[in-house]
């Protein structure tokens, strides 16, 4: 009877043991999967590159900007002079700043946006910005490696300098467009104002003698 009881007792410490084992088990294939997922997650989300790794990625001529714009709402305004609806998809965009103590003093956006109707329809038929049909200008080689196209499957209206280039993907309504230019400089202190008003005349000197007695 005793040898039954210690045998018994020993079976239920070898299925408590299996049990805790067991729980043990499940738990790291619990962490595991999680892991995996997290893993996964991480490298399949799309990554955003902060400011300074968009200024890192560019082989400038001289300095870098000492400002670069990534809100998409921010720079479309910027670009089009208007507010994007909602039709309008901003896939990238990008502006640079270069500045002094007394202002901007050079600036270029970049933008790529699947435009809606009533967009192209402003850039296009309105044609807001008073462009024309031109071949494809110089790009900037300052621009984001998104900015990117081949001239053979693009229709290009531009400037009269070529500055500004709105640049349509044929069969598509992606738009890729650019501009540049100078900043705005604090203008030369006014200058005084002068008094336009006539001088009052001089007096006239009186004559040394008396003027003649009227005769009578």
């Amino acid at each position: 009877m005793h040898q039954a009881s210690v045998q018994c007792a020993g079976l239920g410490s070898e299925n408590d043991f299996a049990l805790a084992s067991m729980k043990k088990i499940w738990f790291v294939l619990v962490l595991l999967v999680v892991l995996l997922a997290g893993s996964a997650w991480y490298l399949m989300a799309p990554r955003q590159d902060s400011a300074a790794d968009k200024v890192a990625a560019i082989a400038w001529k001289e300095t870098p900007p000492n400002r670069v714009v990534t809100d998409p709402v921010a720079v479309f305004r910027r670009a089009f002079w208007r507010s994007p609806t909602a039709a309008d998809q901003i896939v990238h965009a990008e502006r640079h700043e270069w500045s002094d103590a007394e202002g901007v003093t050079k600036w270029q956006w970049f933008i790529e946006v699947k435009a809606s109707p009533e967009l192209l329809k402003y850039l296009r038929e309105d044609n807001a910005f008073g462009l024309m049909a031109s071949k494809l200008g110089k790009v900037s080689s300052e621009k984001p490696e998104w900015f990117n196209f081949k001239p053979s499957d693009v229709n290009v209206m531009s400037s009269p300098q070529a500055n500004m280039q709105l640049i349509f993907k044929n069969q598509s309504n992606t738009l890729f467009a650019t501009d540049f230019g100078l900043g705005f400089r604090r203008g030369a202190p006014e200058q005084p104002e002068v008094n336009s008003a006539p001088a009052a005349p001089m007096p006239k000197r009186l004559p040394p003698t008396a003027p003649p007695t009227p005769e009578r």
